[in-house]
């Protein structure tokens, strides 16, 4: 894929390229992509430029980057500060970065003027390098102009790709930005622009805009570059680990210097609340996210204990309090409860030692009684109850239908997490409820020799978004049917819904076309409009006196004869050639 489009792309830049940019390529004294040296007061005089005037803040960057000629000026001393930076500078200055120039597949180490070439022949190289190492996509090289302005939010995501940090700029993407214009910035790009802020990088202006659209002028490139290339963490890796203190685990998460962890992981413990995670294992200094990461470091999990409470439903004995106490702690057995003459047997279920981890209704079971199962069935058909003795089974699940949807099972509770397994033993009244998966249909396309329009899913009763339509050689697409035989009952995307598997049928329309018939000065002959492709068999008869007709052209030069039979495929005009007769 990539090969094909770069020959796409050198097509392209012959038609855009038409200026050099004002950009130096490395010479031998520094290889590509070497970080800055301490120059001599001479040394830096030497990179000086005469244009420099007000912008102090940027000199000395300016200068760095000249001397690792990595930039250079655009001629008689001047460097141009407040011009816009090209795409391609900004390009090519990040593929350096990235120490890349070695891979490109063309010398060149002098600028195109002094080697015969056109422009467009030496940036090929740097675009399809680009390319190649997810600086720049496919898509966004078709629109690619690189004598165009870099804006600074295209700028930061060129940084960011080149550092390899997408993935955190992603997950930074519904991050709220910290400027004034942040409705500005492109929505795909608000990431980036999070993040490369919070690398310290890219920084607002002092009225705190970032100014996302604006171009990048040339001082705060080599600004930025040199930032770049200074910067002792910007590739570099920390690691936070975590102790869960008997929680689940949770993976240790690594993040590039400066960056954020935006939310707290989570962990459980069964019977816990994790009451937060702190950066001692003595749990005083607790973490608040979002949590910017500047070193390894360890987290520990601080949990506080759950209370839960047991209820007791005696079935009309007498009243058994509650007991509500901390998780795990033992629990102290109840006097039995009493209920006229019967007997009691117990509780279902049976009493825990321990405190569980969940709240839970202990029933009074009697002496041998009938109980009854009722059924909510949440929309299905109704399932009666069923009345049996203590301790008997209902041996398979009930069964219960709802139009466009699954029963998943039945669950003892309303909130459908707790799933009864059958053979099902009575043990006191309850309810069953049904928990039901809507279905899910599929819609396919027969296109009765149409382009292939692919197949929808669609949940039961939801309405489908109509497909693009399909085209047919010398047919006019008229909608799609549930029937393909009299197409007689139209499918509305706009009110009909997806109850069931379902095929709509392509209804087409036959094409007419017209050939009109310039007879050149013989008889005339009438225009014919038939279906596409009708033949014609004869050629239609024309005459013209002193002439002998030679045949019918499709062209006004008499230099594309048409064959008989001829099929009709498209409306033509038709040309009658004559050779005059000698006396």
């Amino acid at each position: 894929m990539k090969k094909s489009f770069k020959a796409f792309l050198a097509m392209v830049l012959v038609l855009v390229l038409m200026t050099t940019v004002a950009f130096a390529v490395p010479g031998r004294d520094f290889a590509p992509g070497q970080q800055k040296k301490d120059y001599s007061e001479a040394q830096q005089f030497s990179f000086e430029f005469n244009d420099m005037t007000g912008y102090d803040w940027a000199m000395k960057s300016v200068q760095n980057m000249a001397a690792m000629g990595k930039i250079k000026g655009i001629g008689n001393g001047k460097f141009a500060p407040a011009s816009a930076a090209k795409q391609i500078e900004v390009l090519i200055m990040t593929l350096r970065f990235l120490d890349l120039e070695d891979d490109l597949d063309l010398e060149v180490n002098l600028l195109p003027p002094f080697k015969g070439m056109k422009p467009q022949n030496w940036m090929i190289p740097y675009l399809n390098l680009a390319i190649d190492n997810d600086i720049l996509t496919e898509e966004e090289a078709e629109d690619f102009n690189p004598n165009a302005p870099a804006t600074r939010s295209l700028t930061a995501v060129y940084i960011i790709r080149a550092l390899d940090m997408v993935d955190e700029a992603e997950d930074m993407q519904d991050d709220p930005l910290p400027y004034k214009d942040a409705a500005a910035v492109p929505e795909d790009r608000i990431g980036y622009v999070n993040l490369i802020t919070d690398l310290g990088l890219m920084i607002g202006n002092n009225d705190n805009t970032f100014q996302p659209n604006k171009p990048l002028s040339r001082a705060e490139m080599a600004v930025l570059f040199e930032r770049l290339y200074d910067s002792d963490h910007v590739h570099e890796w920390h690691t936070v680990t975590f102790v869960e203190n008997g929680g689940t685990t949770v993976a240790d998460i690594q993040r590039y210097h400066n960056t954020k962890i935006n939310t707290a992981p989570v962990s459980t413990k069964t019977g816990y609340t994790l009451e937060g995670w702190y950066t001692n294992s003595g749990l005083t200094n607790k973490v608040t996210f979002p949590y910017t990461v500047t070193d390894d470091a360890t987290f520990y999990a601080k949990w506080t204990i759950n209370q839960y409470t047991i209820t007791f439903d005696t079935k009309g004995g007498t009243t058994v309090a509650a007991i509500t106490q901390d998780y795990g702690t033992p629990i102290a057995e109840p006097d039995d409860p009493e209920k006229d003459d019967l007997e009691f047997l117990g509780w279902s279920p049976a009493l825990p030692a321990t405190m569980p981890a969940m709240n839970m209704t202990l029933v009074a079971q009697w002496e041998l009684e009938p109980y009854t199962i009722s059924f909510e069935e949440n929309g299905g058909s109704t399932v009666a109850n069923i009345t049996q003795d203590y301790g008997t089974k209902i041996n398979t699940a009930p069964v219960s239908t709802k139009t466009g949807y699954t029963l998943e099972g039945w669950y003892i509770d309303i909130g459908l997490t707790h799933k009864v397994v059958f053979p099902y033993t009575i043990t006191a009244d309850a309810t069953l409820y049904a928990k039901w998966i809507i279905n899910e249909y599929v819609v396919t396309f027969d296109e009765n020799g149409g382009t292939t329009v692919d197949a929808i899913y669609s949940d039961f009763n939801e309405k489908i978004e109509e497909p693009d339509e399909p085209t047919k050689t010398g047919y006019t697409f008229d909608g799609w049917f549930y029937d393909d035989v009299d197409f007689e009952n139209e499918f509305d995307f706009n009110e009909d819904k997806i109850t069931e598997d379902t095929t709509l049928y392509a209804k087409w329309i036959i094409n007419e076309y017209t050939i009109n018939f310039v007879t050149n000065g013989g008889l005339a002959v009438a225009a014919i409009t038939e279906d596409y492709n009708t033949i014609i068999a004869l050629s239609p008869v024309t005459t013209r006196e002193d002439y002998d007709f030679d045949g019918w052209f499709s062209d006004e030069a008499l230099t594309e004869e048409v064959e008989f039979p001829y099929t009709i495929t498209e409306d033509i005009t038709l040309y009658a050639k004559w050779t005059e007769i000698e006396d």
